[in-house]
C-alpha cells in the first residue's frame, strides 16, 4: 500500500519507478496499478459504470483492453458492485486497474479469493505483461501458484526479508537430498538439513545450505536429481530454527 503511495510510510526510504516514497506521485500515478484481496467499490455502481470514470482517470485507459479482461473474467459488465462476490469484486478491481497497461503491478493477496479457473487467466495474462516490460510484485501466502512463473524470490518472517534473490540464485544456495530406506548419513541430523517433501517414489526430500553440505562428505545415491522448487524453500525457511 505504501508503494502505491495509498498510506503513508512512517519511517524509512524508498523509490518507486525513480520517484521518492515522501514525493507527489502525481507524475507517475497512471504507471502504477494496485489491488488488493480486500477491493471495495461503491456497491450502487455497475461494472460498465466504474469502467466508464476510469477510463476519465487514467490517460492510458485501453477500452478494447478492459472489455478483454473482463471477457476473460466471465465478469456481467451490468451487475452492480453490491451485487458481486468477494472474488468477483477483486475481478473488477484487476479490469479496472489492469487495462490502463500499468508499468508497475502491486497485486496484494489476491489470488487467495480467485477460484482456479480465473488464477489461471491471471497469471497467464501477468507473464504476457511481464514478457512485454511490465513489473510485476504479488504477495502471496500460496507460492506453488508462482513458482513456475517467478523469476525472483522475496520471502518475509518475523518482519524480516529472509530471501531476497532470482529463483536461479536460491537454487544455487541449497542441495537437495533424498532420504532413502535405510539411510542413516549423519547430514540428515543436523538441524540445517530439513525435510520439504518425497520424490516421486516417496522418498523423503530434504533441504540443506551448501556451507552446511561442504562440511560432510554426501554419498551420490542420496543426491536429488529433482531440481528445487521456491516452496520448498519457502518450507525450509518457515521450518528453520532462528
Amino acid at each position: 500500500r505504501m508503494l502505491a503511495h495509498r498510506e503513508t510510510a512512517s519511517s524509512g526510504e524508498g523509490l518507486v519507478l525513480g520517484v521518492d516514497l515522501d514525493r507527489d506521485f502525481a507524475a507517475i500515478g497512471n504507471q502504477i496499478a494496485f489491488v488488493s484481496e480486500a477491493a471495495y467499490m461503491p456497491p450502487g455502481l455497475r461494472v460498465c459504470d466504474l469502467m466508464r470514470m476510469f477510463s476519465k482517470i487514467y490517460q492510458r485507459w485501453n477500452e478494447a483492453e478492459a472489455e478483454r479482461l473482463a471477457q476473460g473474467f466471465h465478469l456481467n459488465l451490468h451487475k452492480r458492485a453490491g451485487e458481486l462476490s468477494r472474488g468477483q469484486l477483486v475481478q473488477m478491481s484487476l479490469v479496472l486497474n489492469l487495462a490502463y497497461s500499468p508499468s508497475l503491478i502491486l497485486l496484494d493477496e489476491v489470488t487467495a479469493v480467485l477460484d482456479a479457473r480465473v488464477r489461471s487467466f491471471l497469471m497467464t495474462d501477468l507473464s504476457e505483461r511481464v514478457r512485454l516490460g511490465a513489473t510485476v510484485l504479488l504477495a502471496t501466502n500460496i507460492v506453488t501458484e508462482v513458482q513456475n512463473i517467478a523469476n525472483a524470490l522475496i520471502l518475509i518472517g518475523d518482519k524480516k526479508i529472509k530471501v531476497n534473490a532470482t529463483t536461479e540464485k536460491i537454487s544455487s544456495e541449497f542441495l537437495k537430498l533424498k532420504k532413502r530406506k535405510n539411510s542413516d548419513h549423519p547430514i540428515f541430523r543436523r538441524e540445517s538439513c530439513i525435510e520439504v517433501g518425497l520424490s516421486s517414489d516417496g522418498d523423503p526430500l530434504y533441504l540443506v545450505s551448501r556451507g552446511d553440505a561442504a562440511l560432510e562428505i554426501l554419498p551420490t545415491e542420496i543426491l536429488a536429481i529433482e531440481p528445487i522448487m521456491p516452496v520448498e524453500v519457502f518450507i525450509y525457511l518457515t521450518r528453520l530454527r532462528d
